[in-house]
């Protein structure tokens, strides 16, 4: 019994052990694969913080290049009166006189800053009618309430604004300001740029790819009708307009030969203000898309700003994240080969410690746990049980007479034609040498004296080779109180073999 435990105990703790081990790797692919995945979200965090670095810097250029063209050339006395002059004159003809000369003084101005990517110098009147366009000076009259929110706000507020806007031609970054002569307000000029500046400041100066996409509602709702020819419909998403301008300076096919624009557009519609990236995870794909979301004055999104990055990050997260599922898959396929091997082998062993290697039965320890196992359940259950103990007659004549390998090959035979007439519940052992053990649970002494003879008749009839017909002798014995242990058993049951010999043999005692 403790070698049977034994074994018992060793393949358990061995498949523990291996199960454990198994257990450890898997939680470390999933910590290995946790940890890749946090770190593609790091790197997205990184990519649209640095994004929207470049973009707050690239803005701020033109904020103060901006302010300082209001502060040192518009906001003058000269400026102001021409303009105050414009505004105040009840004649047309003397309006644009005063627009005329206001045009030609600021001119060689505008026409120095269009060359860094100023877009607009643009006059309103403090009821925010538009006075002049420097992109179009022929088209002044209109009026922008409900359509320039920042004219308004500056008119209303007389504080100056910066921001996003589209306007009645143009969109861009627009930088308003008060107008004052005398200490009053009289309206106020605007100097934008466009977002073809930004672009081009973010590609040259950063080498950052870029595209603008505005919201159509937007431009249909504000531009000109007569200017939305300015814009051309995104082929990615009918719902966006690209900039004509930028579109055909910087051309966006980045985005169209990007593997995932299904994705893009989802991330459009569920993003709402805030910033995002858009990474395909394949092991070939390095690159992202940035995505800003662009805010008007109302703090309304009207457009996106899209950017195409390639980081060298996200191939080295790909690689070490490969070389450990690599490493782990490799301890895996070891443990499985190892966890077979250790199974069949401790299974060999076991099945050595438990069976006869000549004629695969049961060996005597196993036997006598059998008997111990049906004693007890006589004791709790009386459910009785008997015993057949039985050997080949004149064995050691085999021996002798044809050798070891015949009597080896008659033990053999023997054995599997006493296999082929029990039953599944029996237990049969080698007890020694020629000597055998059937254990019948619940059968008593007539009964199992039965099967005894059945068994001695199929033996005495059984053809062997070149030995030809053997016998046996059996003693059959039912456990009772008075057997005490198996030990006891046996020795009554062998006392009935012994008497079955002495009577010639080739016959049952019961």
């Amino acid at each position: 019994m403790k070698l049977k435990n034994y074994y018992h105990k060793k393949i358990n703790i061995g498949f523990v052990l291996m199960l454990l081990f198994i257990l450890i790797l898997i939680l470390i692919y999933f910590f290995s694969f946790n940890s890749y995945k946090q770190r593609i979200e790091d790197i997205k965090s990184a990519a649209i913080k640095g994004f929207n670095n470049e973009y707050s810097i690239t803005l701020s250029i033109y904020s103060e290049m901006s302010d300082s063209l209001f502060s040192t050339i518009i906001n003058n006395t000269e400026v102001l009166d021409l303009f105050y002059k414009g505004i105040t004159s009840e004649k047309l003809e003397q309006q644009n006189l005063y627009r005329n000369l206001l045009y030609s003084s600021l001119l060689p101005m505008y026409n120095e800053i269009i060359k860094y990517n100023f877009r607009q110098l643009h006059f309103h009147t403090d009821k925010n009618i538009s006075f002049l366009r420097f992109h179009k000076p022929g088209r002044f009259g209109d009026d922008l309430t409900g359509v320039r929110f920042s004219v308004e706000y500056v008119n209303r507020f007389k504080e100056s604004i910066a921001g996003f806007e589209e306007g009645r031609i143009y969109n861009g970054y627009r930088f308003v300001y008060p107008l004052q002569k005398d200490g009053i307000h009289i309206g106020t000029v605007e100097i934008s740029t466009s977002m073809l500046a930004i672009i081009t400041i973010l590609s040259d100066r950063f080498n950052i790819p870029s595209q603008f996409i505005l919201r159509k509602d937007i431009m249909d709702m504000k531009v000109f009708e007569s200017e939305q020819s300015n814009y051309i419909e995104w082929p990615l998403d009918s719902r966006f307009v690209l900039d004509k301008e930028i579109s055909m300076k910087y051309p966006d096919s980045f985005v169209y030969d990007f593997d995932f624009k299904e994705e893009i557009i989802k991330c459009l519609d569920l993003c709402n203000y805030d910033p995002f990236a858009v990474y395909h995870n394949s092991w070939e794909n390095n690159t992202m898309i940035l995505v800003l979301p662009i805010l008007n004055f109302e703090n309304e999104v009207v457009g996106y700003l899209l950017s195409y990055r390639t980081y060298n990050e996200l191939k080295l997260n790909k690689q070490s994240f490969l070389t450990v599922s690599g490493s782990i898959l490799s301890l895996f396929i070891i443990m499985v080969i190892f966890g077979v091997y250790y199974y069949k082998s401790q299974k060999k062993i076991k099945k050595s410690a438990d069976f006869d290697y000549l004629t695969d039965i049961y060996m005597r320890r196993v036997l006598i746990e059998r008997l111990d196992v049906e004693i007890e359940r006589y004791k709790r259950y009386k459910s009785i049980f008997s015993i057949i103990l039985f050997d080949v007659d004149k064995f050691k004549n085999i021996n002798d007479t044809f050798g070891h390998s015949y009597g080896d090959y008659v033990l053999k035979e023997i054995t599997k034609s006493i296999k082929s007439k029990i039953r599944k519940s029996d237990t049969f052992g080698r007890y020694g040498g020629e000597e055998f053990i059937l254990i019948l649970p619940e059968t008593s002494l007539a009964n199992a004296a039965i099967v005894a003879e059945e068994i001695r008749i199929t033996i005495e009839n059984l053809k062997l080779n070149t030995v030809g017909r053997v016998t046996i002798s059996s003693g059959v014995q039912e456990f009772n109180s008075e057997n005490k242990d198996s030990l006891t058993l046996i020795y009554n049951a062998d006392e009935k073999l012994y008497k079955a010999k002495e009577l010639g043999r080739n016959r049952v005692v019961f």
